[in-house]
């Protein structure tokens, strides 16, 4: 199939996109239906945990699954269990796994979320995983007014 027969199929068929990918030293032209996503994002853990960072990894799907060629990942963490209040941590990405969050604060749970979202819309959010930050190392001491 030439370059031109591809292009005016995949405009026939509405695809609304066709990108380029690189594979060794050639280039192979990838057809792949961008729209918004319906796979959740799965196996969401953390790999590291510091006491004010932590390392976020998940399981990475094909372009077919999420559908979309470049996926922007949105990670929200809020201090659990009040998940109503404001997200401690609202941030987006496009960078594949691992990823890391920081601002966090120390010896405090979090209820993590991961979605993937493009253009077009956004998956559903992953389940809640819950992480708690490492003590910060500080020894603390108070005085009584007694």
């Amino acid at each position: 199939m030439t370059k031109s027969v591809r292009l005016a199929y995949a405009q026939r068929e509405r695809i609304p996109i066709i990108r380029r990918i690189r594979y060794t030293k050639r280039f192979i032209d990838s057809v792949c239906v961008e729209l918004a996503p319906v796979v959740r994002v799965s196996n969401v853990r953390s790999a590291v945990v510091k006491s004010r960072s932590v390392q976020l990894t998940w399981d990475r799907v094909s372009c077919w699954q999420r559908l979309g060629v470049q996926p922007r990942y949105d990670i929200v963490a809020f201090e659990s269990p009040a998940s109503q209040s404001p997200p401690a941590v609202n941030t987006s990405t496009r960078t594949p796994p691992p990823y890391w969050l920081y601002a966090l604060r120390p010896y405090t749970l979090y209820a993590v979320r991961v979605r993937y979202a493009n253009e077009h819309g956004a998956a559903p959010y992953s389940k809640d995983v819950m992480i708690t930050t490492q003590p910060d190392g500080r020894l603390y001491a108070y005085q009584s007014l007694n």
